[in-house]
């Protein structure tokens, strides 16, 4: 048996929002097939309780929802400064503040024996031997799988120049959210800096620049070698011509691997035409290995290095 929970409540009156999101899940992991794991036969969807994040170097450590059991809590305030105040500037800046906490379930193990006596010999003999577990529904466990604080300033200074700056803070418990609990990495500690500046050449071209950093370590002193731990950075130009293509070269270095034969440069670059509701994109270089996720649905992705050609259409 499984059990779900979820309140969400959101006020949004003129220049400000905010909203306050609280779940509880317990064994709503539903498929067409029992017997199943990861992303196989899945039926239900069960919303994650963090933030979406698109830049790069911080999708590496995102959020998976725990299909057997979490109970998490989300906020989140955004605020407008009005045109031509002191922080509004002339065209107003829009300040996002983030936050997200994910636990595991306080439960107690229950050992349940049913015994049934032997009518011809008389001997008592074990019939089913079981373990279960409670879990109050409002209780929290002690285990952290997942924080995140994040604020994103969005300001344009002119009617050609805007920027993005993002600063992001996570705790990732990578043991449960790649293997199944097994101690190989313990948590993760990671901020990242991200600066997103986008320049209007004229009406139909523009030229973006998304510039990363993310400093990151790891608590447990077992190192599992990986590509994916220590300090990285990360440089993205980006050409569009409106409203139809898209030209992009970009460049992350984990340049604070823990290996020093793990410390790579991941080149790559990419060329994109959008035609009504048609994407049509094709890439070449160097894809670094990890977790990708989506709504809070994850699957491993290996590390390559050709060619891709990926077309999207909505109908």
């Amino acid at each position: 048996p499984g059990t779900g929970f979820l309140l969400s409540a959101s006020y949004y009156p003129q220049g400000f929002s905010a909203s306050v999101n609280f779940h509880r899940t317990d064994n709503m992991d539903f498929r067409s097939d029992r017997g199943e794991t990861g992303n196989n036969l899945m039926l239900n969807f069960l919303p994650p309780l963090s933030k979406q994040h698109t830049y790069r170097l911080i999708t590496l450590y995102p959020f998976a929802t725990q299909l057997l059991g979490e109970v998490g809590l989300q906020a989140e305030l955004t605020y407008t400064f009005p045109k031509n105040s002191l922080l509004g500037g002339d065209y107003g800046t829009t300040v996002n503040i983030n936050y997200s906490r994910v636990h595991n379930l306080d439960t107690t193990q229950k050992h349940t024996i049913t015994i049934f006596k032997d009518t011809l010999s008389g001997a008592e003999v074990v019939y089913d031997d079981v373990f279960t577990y409670d879990s109050p529904f409002f209780s929290i466990g002690k285990r952290l799988y997942f924080q995140d604080i994040n604020i994103e300033i969005t300001k344009k200074w002119s009617s050609k120049f805007k920027s993005i700056f993002s600063l992001i803070n996570i705790i990732y418990d990578k043991d449960i959210m790649e293997n199944s609990g097994a101690p190989l990495y313990g948590k993760v500690k990671a901020t990242a800096l991200v600066a997103d500046l986008t320049y209007m050449i004229s009406r139909t071209n523009a030229i973006r620049f998304d510039l990363e950093h993310m400093w990151s370590s790891q608590d447990s002193s077992l190192r599992v070698p990986d590509n994916s731990n220590g300090n990285w950075a990360m440089a993205l130009a980006e050409f569009t011509i409106a409203p139809s293509w898209y030209f992009s070269v970009w460049d992350e270095y984990n340049y604070g691997n823990d290996d020093p034969a793990r410390q790579i440069h991941y080149v790559s670059g990419s060329i994109a035409y959008v035609h009504n509701s048609t994407r049509f994109s094709f890439g070449f270089g160097r894809q670094r290995g990890g977790i990708l996720c989506v709504g809070g649905v994850c699957r491993e992705v290996p590390a390559s290095n050709g060619f891709n050609l990926s077309i999207t259409s909505t109908f």
